[in-house]
């Protein structure tokens, strides 16, 4: 809901080359605060890398960067955010229940 405020916000602003960063803070913040609220501190790492990268972006953009350059920040985030922390979740989960009382996770 945050990001698609901030996708319409952009665009009525005529703003594009913000979307993507602006996009990346808010899935960052998401997996923070997930991180927070589980108390793990993968979840709370590897997304503070990709808030920071994401906020490094954002200032990058009104620097008139190539909208290629700006993709490859956005899934370096996405990568960061979401994808690493996940795997590692999902290998925890799977190791602690290796007894198969939960079947396949």
């Amino acid at each position: 809901m945050v990001c698609m405020m901030g996708v319409l916000a952009a665009t009525d602003a005529g703003h594009y080359e913000t979307i993507l960063p602006l996009c990346a803070i808010f899935f960052s913040l998401g997996s923070i605060i997930t991180g927070c609220i589980i108390r793990y501190t993968t979840f709370f790492i590897f997304p503070l890398f990709g808030f920071l990268w994401g906020l490094k972006n954002l200032l990058y953009t009104w620097g008139e960067v190539p909208f290629l350059s700006s993709l490859l920040w956005f899934v370096g985030v996405l990568v960061f955010s979401l994808i690493i922390p996940g795997h590692i979740l999902n290998y925890k989960a799977r190791k602690e229940n290796r007894n198969g009382e939960w079947g396949e996770v």
